[in-house]
């Protein structure tokens, strides 16, 4: 870890209260792990069938013949786990954690709700890096006293923990602004996580990334499940969120196809429950496009965003979407705009476009721009419509296209050899 141009010290004081001044507290939230019983420490034990039922079973325990024994920790067993499936433990402690497939262990007390990664961060948004911290508890204070509501740029959310394990950075506390990125895989001894834990279901989580990325921001191009990821339990994030349909699709030598459909919306995500992400594609000769949508994986009902599909062109004149397609002989529209009219053999209009403005979306990371509309010519038929760019790192990114297919992702078909809509894209940001 270098040392240039940061500010760097220690903190002597810490290593004189290592063991008084702070509790040694459990994780907040631990997957595919569970409590070793041992020393009485399984207080009860019944048959849940979610975890929601065994955390409040585990808040509300009491028992009358020892009223001292409080339940701390529980772990729950879901349908998919062995030897116990759909099982609850109630347990007045947890020594000792182990894996275990399909399972969940979570503290409801004090506890520590950091993730076993490190944070990816570069000088500009690291306020200190602290030797000779003994213990994450204490790093976690540090981050906690460093708070300056006046000031957010000098104030710490989130911390990066190495401890004695970590052979290259022991006993090193990193203070930051902010974490938009964590490795993607865990690291021997690191543990990064909020100046403070959400502790219920009506509270935000202070710290989450996007799994399998392991980002802040997520650009979906390809159908998958991902899951939001938080060492915090039962908490949940606001989403900023635009979904791209896919593009519609043509026939030779007639009208272009719409360009997929753009939403822009702000819902709130609950933290380790998976939500499946579909990927519109793009229409072709016969086969329409489909919208991209976002939603909880065990849900029938419920869409969180859904982009939908640009119209497919079956005729001369072009078909609606974000921007509409050409006319036969006539452009894509571009922007939200309509599809130019034709003059070929007759009166043909271009399809209509949304007006949509990609300016309303707001990212730290990802930038909205326009596509251009194809190209129509009275030979070979109309443009698509211009679908949407998107903007990452100052790298603008579009799926392929010709020249007679809508710019970006959600592209009209162009009229020309049934070429096919483009498919679209889903972009989540916390």
């Amino acid at each position: 870890m270098e040392k240039n141009n940061l500010y760097f010290t220690s903190i002597f004081w810490l290593l004189i209260c290592i063991s008084s001044c702070f509790a040694l507290l459990p994780s907040c939230y631990q997957e595919d792990k569970k409590c070793g019983l041992e020393g009485n420490n399984l207080l009860a034990w019944n048959s849940s069938t979610d975890i929601g039922t065994c955390r409040e079973r585990c808040q509300n325990y009491e028992d009358s013949k020892n009223p001292k024994d409080i339940c701390n920790v529980f772990t729950y067993f879901g349908p998919n786990s062995n030897p116990f499936e759909n099982m609850c433990f109630l347990l007045s402690s947890c020594p000792d954690i182990y894996p275990c497939e399909g399972c969940i262990t979570e503290s409801v007390q004090s506890c520590l709700c950091s993730l076993p990664h490190e944070c990816y961060s570069g000088p500009g948004n690291i306020l200190a890096i602290l030797e000779g911290v003994p213990f994450e508890e204490a790093c976690r204070q540090i981050c906690f006293d460093t708070n300056k509501p006046d000031k957010p740029e000098e104030s710490c959310t989130t911390y990066t923990f190495y401890d004695d394990e970590s052979q290259e950075s022991p006993r090193i506390c990193v203070l930051h602004k902010g974490c938009e990125k964590i490795s993607p895989e865990p690291c021997v001894g690191c543990h990064t996580g909020p100046r403070s834990c959400a502790s219920s279901e009506d509270e935000e989580c202070n710290f989450a990334v996007w799994s399998p990325s392991m980002e802040a921001g997520l650009m979906v191009t390809e159908s998958q499940t991902v899951m939001l990821m938080s060492g915090e339990q039962n908490c949940y994030k606001e989403v900023k969120a635009v979904a791209v349909g896919g593009g519609g699709g043509a026939l030779s030598f007639r009208g272009g196809g719409g360009s997929g459909y753009v939403t822009m919306k702000s819902f709130n995500v609950t933290a380790h429950v998976n939500l499946m992400v579909t990927v519109g594609n793009g229409g072709s000769e016969n086969i329409a496009a489909t919208a991209s949508v976002v939603k909880y994986e065990d849900s029938t009902v419920l869409n969180l965003i859904e982009g939908a599909a640009g119209h497919s062109a079956n005729s001369f004149d072009g078909s609606d979407g974000y921007s509409g397609g050409g006319a036969q002989g006539g452009n894509g529209g571009q922007n939200g705009t309509n599809g130019t009219n034709g003059d070929n053999f007759g009166n043909f209009f271009g399809g209509k476009g949304s007006n949509f403005e990609l300016g309303l979306f707001s990212s730290f990371k990802y930038g909205l721009q326009p596509g251009r509309g194809g190209a129509g010519n009275s030979s070979i038929g109309g443009g698509g419509g211009g679908g949407v760019v998107v903007v990452v790192d100052e790298i603008e990114q579009s799926p392929e296209f010709n020249d007679n297919q809508g710019e970006g992702f959600g592209g009209g078909a162009g009229g020309y050899s049934e070429t096919s809509g483009l498919s679209g894209c889903v972009i989540l940001e916390l």
